[in-house]
């Protein structure tokens, strides 16, 4: 576990996450985070660091909607969620389910 103020936290480099998807084998979790600049990065964690990142999002996550609100789930929103990213650039096309190559 990494030890680090709000402050160093407030002062990190931050890119807008505006898609994700996770996958496992028995060794690792991974990660690939999209951040709308057609730019992928992916990331390898071992399943003892997913579960503290499971924990701390878990945490945050009912902080959050103590504080604001529930969140929409996101599997009842019907149109795609366009982040601040996207706002200047045309979606792109959705690839057809016989051909999931497309992308």
């Amino acid at each position: 576990m990494i030890n680090i103020s709000v402050e160093q936290l407030n002062s990190l480099t931050k890119r807008f996450c505006d898609g994700s998807i996770i996958g496992h084998n028995k060794a690792v979790f991974m990660l690939a985070v999209s951040t709308g600049e057609e730019k992928i990065d992916g990331y390898v964690i071992l399943p003892e660091q997913m579960k503290l990142i499971q924990n701390m999002i878990n945490e945050n996550m009912a902080l959050y909607e103590k504080e604001y609100g529930p969140i929409t789930n996101l599997s009842k929103v019907e149109q795609p969620i366009i982040s601040p990213l996207q706002l200047n650039r045309p979606p792109r096309r959705k690839p057809s389910e016989d051909n999931m190559d497309e992308f």
